[in-house]
């Protein structure tokens, strides 16, 4: 099967490079080859063979998204720790091979919040999935996380770190589509409605 190639800014190759040198990413598609060309650097990824995780399976791949930051830990913070994050974690990045579960297309492959990674789950239920697909239903997402993790939370907890995931998930969408020139308002609203 042929390899799947990205080309990336030298910066972000050579970041992605360094992360895999360093941390153990079992989940993800094996980098085959990488070269530098024309100041860019050009990464070939092992081809993953599966199909996009069904729905049904979603909350499994959020256990095993925690169990890969878990064995990726790198330090704790007042809330969650650091890890080594995805960037990109919906639907579409998630192989189902049969036998296991692999997160592909790893371009924002980086250090970050633990729960960064969650920005794609719909907490609250306000975004219409014909609009917004890669938005994810929240059923038991983040109850599963924290198996993966091996974390139990309050009720209250619960309810509080939902509240700050969104945030930070609406703060990034907004300042991700001013600097592409998408029209954010509908995200401004909810994040202001969260706010109060």
């Amino acid at each position: 099967m042929k390899p799947t190639r990205k080309t990336l800014p030298l910066v972000h190759g050579k970041r992605i490079l360094e992360i895999y040198g360093k941390f153990k990413l079992d989940y993800l598609p094996k980098i085959i080859s990488n070269c530098i060309d024309n100041d860019k650097m050009v990464l070939d990824f092992e081809w993953i063979e599966g199909s996009v995780i069904l729905l049904d399976n979603i909350e499994k791949a959020f256990y095993e998204l925690g169990r890969f930051h878990l064995v990726n830990k790198i330090e704790d913070r007042d809330i969650g720790f650091t890890t080594i994050c995805h960037g990109d974690f919906h639907r579409n990045n998630i192989i189902d091979t049969g036998s296991e579960i692999k997160f592909v297309d790893i371009t924002y492959l980086h250090e970050n919040w633990n729960y960064s990674d969650l920005d794609y789950i719909d907490f609250y239920g306000w975004f219409d999935k014909e609009k917004y697909p890669w938005m994810i239903d929240a059923d038991n997402c983040l109850e599963q996380y924290h198996k993966g993790i091996g974390v139990e939370i309050s009720k209250q907890d619960e309810y509080e770190l939902k509240k700050i995931i969104t945030i930070n998930s609406f703060q990034k969408f907004i300042a991700n589509g001013r600097n592409n020139r998408i029209d954010t308002s509908y995200e401004e609203s909810l994040l202001k409605k969260i706010l109060n």
